[in-house]
């Protein structure tokens, strides 16, 4: 018992000596404790971008697109017609459109049902759930306004109302109704596709920006930096050496996601390879260059790894694995857009899901390369100063 209780101690002595690990021992739930709540705490509201056309032009009409954009949640822009709002909501710019059309307010006014019509952008499975569940329920409260305008003016006529005729008004009367069309291009995209690009993105944080981290703190532990200082081999071909295998575990990573799924769950997606192999590695090498510059960062092999794993694992909510960027707090989104692989993920999944072209997004192809070029530069002179230390 007494040497149980011995090695017990030292144990302890040994974490509590160990201060960066015991830091990410306490500061991990923490920070995930927080973070949960920022997300899923409830008080989020996002905001979702719906374009108009009025063909109608009436005081009703202005009156309901009023409404609509007096709300918190949908962001109204007006529009002239159907082809460019059509175009808008391809090109994943707006998140669903509405069509008013003409005899509107006469149809409503006169007693007889009208509607609108309500094009949804499906290919986010979950965004396109809560827009059809915002447009409804405002449809939905508009039609018991109207139904209450109606009973007002017939409890104002010579001859008093049969209470029961009422009710069967209020259950039945239905002044206003939603069509919903299937917009082509959008409507075969589904929650497995969607998460099959966050599977691979999930590659750029443990398969890269982790296994990078652990390669030269395994170096530090096993006390091989002063024997590849002294090899003729230069820093930066160790270095390069490091980053092909890196690069290969990620490509045996994705490969096997990508077989899982067919499998298993068979998602609807087009793969063109070259654009998909040069996507996934530059997303590799951020997470390759972060995971280098992480290494530099702290002392011991413990705080580096327990650092990795946990902005591995902060990183996973923040560039858009598991649910879009717009469920995320304001103030989280704009971080999102500093991380280079929320580049890597929306293009990846804009290619393979979307079956959008590549060119599409030079600009953020651009952002991406600089991003990798000047991170892994840091990374590589991190790299330079540990072997400098070792002298």
């Amino acid at each position: 018992m007494k040497r149980i209780v011995s090695i017990a101690i030292k144990d302890i002595k040994v974490m509590l000596r160990t201060k960066e690990m015991l830091f990410w021992n306490i500061a991990f739930p923490i920070i995930m404790m927080l973070l949960f709540t920022a997300i899923f705490g409830g008080e989020t509201q996002f905001t979702v971008n719906i374009g108009v056309v009025d063909y109608d032009h009436s005081n009703l009409s202005n009156t309901f697109i009023d409404a609509l954009n007096a709300t918190d949640v949908m962001k109204i822009k007006l529009y002239e017609d159907n082809q460019t709002l059509f175009d808008e909501i391809i090109n994943h710019r707006l998140n669903a459109y509405v069509v008013i059309p003409e005899g509107f307010e006469e149809n409503i006014t006169s007693g007889y049902s009208s509607y609108v019509k309500v094009y949804v952008d499906n290919s986010n499975p979950q965004i396109a759930s809560v827009v059809e569940g915002l447009l409804n329920g405002y449809v939905q409260r508009f039609n018991e306004e109207i139904r209450n305008i109606y009973i007002e003016k017939m409890g104002e006529g010579p001859v008093p109302l049969d209470p029961s005729l009422l009710e069967h008004i209020k259950a039945f009367g239905k002044p206003l109704d939603i069509v919903s069309i299937p917009v082509k291009g959008t409507e075969r995209v589904g929650y497995k596709e969607y998460m099959l690009v966050g599977a691979i993105g999930y590659g750029f944080l443990f398969s890269s920006m982790a296994s990078a981290t652990m390669v030269i703190v395994n170096e530090k532990t096993m006390k091989t930096i002063r024997r590849i200082k002294l090899s003729p081999t230069s820093p930066i071909e160790m270095l390069l050496g490091k980053t092909i295998t890196i690069l290969l575990n990620t490509y045996l990573y994705v490969m096997i996601v990508l077989a899982v799924s067919f499998i298993l769950v068979r998602p609807n997606v087009i793969i063109q390879w070259p654009e998909f192999v040069l996507i996934v590695t530059l997303g590799a090498l951020s997470g390759i260059a972060i995971g280098l510059i992480i290494s530099i960062l702290f002392k011991t092999p413990e705080g580096a790894s327990g650092a990795a794993v946990t902005i591995a694992v902060l990183l996973q909510f923040l560039i858009g694995l598991y649910f879009p960027l717009e469920m995320l707090p304001p103030f989280l989104r704009q971080i999102s857009w500093y991380i280079p692989m929320t580049y890597a993920t929306s293009i990846l999944r804009s290619i393979t899901v979307f079956g959008e072209s590549l060119w599409r997004f030079t600009d953020s192809i651009i952002i991406l390369f600089a991003a990798d070029v000047i991170l892994y530069t840091i990374g590589a002179l991190a790299y330079k100063l540990i072997l400098e230390k070792e002298e």
